[in-house]
């Protein structure tokens, strides 16, 4: 297909897209033949290339152009641009949504450690259990964890420093964040 490839006509999109409206289910295992790998790297650059939501990123991307075909204008972007807009839209969903999940339990974990769930003698209890608990978590955990809590250095800079991916980086944040936690509410359930 000459316009998915980048070339000058729409032709062939358009017809593929008026296939798939009409419900055409072997012009959409066409599309999605054609584009799945390009789709695929794409996510891959995003949220880096060992992270687990990338084969759900790709058919969100799917399942959502698949429903907004009726609304594609192959005289604006080639299927391929106008998916690949979708797919780059998903996986800044997902690093928003992983962002979300890590503050919260940065929050809750500051809350569990602050001076208002204890009196001064717990709550340094508290903190000596927290510091504990950091020093036996594995490396690359303990090194993302002091950094973004203690140094709060940005995701950008721990993308930077330990030369992952920045949804790489939210997502095994968030994992450590959430054994940590969990490790302090086996200690002050």
């Amino acid at each position: 297909m000459e316009a998915m490839n980048g070339g000058g006509s729409h032709a062939e999109d358009r017809k593929l897209a008026a296939r798939i409206v009409a419900g055409d289910e072997a012009a959409e295992d066409e599309l999605h033949n054609l584009l799945v790998q390009r789709l695929r790297a794409t996510a891959t650059v995003f949220l880096g290339w060992q992270d687990p939501d990338i084969e759900d990123i790709v058919q969100m991307t799917f399942i959502a152009a698949f429903a907004q075909m009726a609304g594609y204008d192959a005289d604006r972007a080639s299927l391929y641009t106008w998916m690949n807009r979708i797919c780059v839209h998903n996986c800044f969903r997902r690093i928003r949504t992983r962002k979300r999940v890590v503050l919260s339990l940065q929050e809750e974990l500051v809350a569990h450690a602050g001076p208002d769930r204890a009196e001064a003698g717990e709550e340094e209890e508290r903190l000596s259990a927290l510091r504990r608990q950091m020093q036996q978590m594995p490396e690359p955990c303990r090194g993302l964890v002091q950094q973004r809590i203690v140094q709060d250095r940005s995701y950008i800079a721990l993308a930077a420093a330990f030369r992952i991916p920045i949804g790489t980086v939210a997502s095994r944040l968030a994992r450590c964040l959430k054994t940590l936690r969990d490790r302090m509410h086996e200690e002050f359930p």
